[in-house]
């Protein structure tokens, strides 16, 4: 079975509890090549960023992408770029 969840289906009860741990628990999330474009997994980026800028717990959220999102000013590293040319 296909397992990408479309947008208007939803997540199973037990990953969505999960990914709710995961965000809390996570100290540095790196966003490669996201626009983060409003789905629920957005939140593992946007936490470590917020908890980073308000109180310098963690490391916070690297975002590389060419797309501008509503957390790069929050990112503790952003940068622009193609995925392959910024591993390079």
């Amino acid at each position: 079975s296909n397992p990408v969840v479309q947008f208007s289906e939803k997540l199973r009860g037990d990953l969505f509890n999960m990914m709710l741990e995961i965000e809390e628990r996570t100290d540095l999330t790196l966003c490669l090549g996201t626009s983060l474009s409003g789905m629920n997994s957005d939140r593992c980026a946007h936490t470590p960023a917020t908890k980073f800028c308000d109180s310098r717990i963690g490391n916070g959220t690297v975002m590389i992408n060419l797309q501008q999102t509503g957390i790069d000013g929050m990112c503790s590293i952003r940068v622009w770029a193609k995925l392959d040319d910024a591993f390079k």
